[in-house]
């Protein structure tokens, strides 16, 4: 047969388990406090960081949207008459190379080829 125990302790003295509640209040509310800062912080800081990345990628954005129009007289002179020694590179729309222009500015340029159906 098993006995219930009931802890006389308790009974007699309620107040115990109040503090033990004041205590822990004293304890978990500073540091729910201080975790909801720090992540607050933390999350400030990332944001601000993804803005200064992104104000950056609107910066490249614009300087490659402000490109220079260039002849094809240019562009033959740059790949040297698209000589076979500045080709990089051959895919199903065309042919890809690498030219320098006048400037000095290394450039690549893509030839299309009109008769492939994919382009």
């Amino acid at each position: 047969m098993h006995i219930l125990e009931i802890s006389v302790y308790a009974i007699t003295n309620p107040g115990k388990q109040s503090k033990h509640k004041e205590v822990m209040l004293k304890i978990v509310t500073p540091m729910v406090i201080s975790s909801s800062v720090i992540f607050l912080l933390v999350l400030i800081w990332v944001m601000k960081r993804q803005k200064k990345g992104f104000s950056k990628d609107v910066e490249k954005v614009t300087e490659i949207m402000t490109h220079q129009l260039v002849s094809y007289h240019v562009i033959q002179r740059a790949t040297n008459n698209f000589d076979e020694f500045n080709l990089i590179g051959v895919g199903n729309s065309g042919y890809v190379y690498k030219g320098t222009l006048s400037s000095g500015t290394a450039v690549a340029i893509k030839v299309l080829d009109l008769e492939n159906e994919q382009v």
